[in-house]
């Protein structure tokens, strides 16, 4: 090979490794969602839907039926998103976007 088809190799993989980088490093440097799952499931079962249960107002097994509805709701809307949604609590720290009001407008 002559030294300009060297030279258009290097050129080629130079510009691949900066594409590759640039793609990458905007990716990586995207905010994080987060939700708040305590916010979101402990308000909609509260103590009150525990003593409801414990009365005989309502069965477990429709209790348990309601929290599972719930909680499918919740994790078709989390899967919804552009990107996945962690956990508040899990998330040490960085760059992150708080969506838990947004999924309770959806929730309702």
């Amino acid at each position: 090979m002559r030294w300009y088809e060297w030279l258009v190799v290097v050129v080629l993989i130079i510009f691949g490794s900066l594409t590759s980088y640039y793609k990458a490093f905007k990716e990586i440097n995207r905010p994080v969602y987060v939700v708040d799952l305590t916010k979101l499931v402990d308000e909609k079962f509260t103590k009150q839907s525990v003593k409801d249960v414990y009365n005989q107002k309502i069965t477990p097994e429709e209790y348990l039926e309601q929290r599972k509805k719930y909680l499918d709701k919740l994790q078709k809307i989390l899967n919804d998103f552009d990107r996945p949604v962690f956990i508040k609590q899990a998330v040490v720290g960085g760059d992150v976007i708080d969506i838990t009001d947004q999924v309770k407008k959806y929730l309702q």
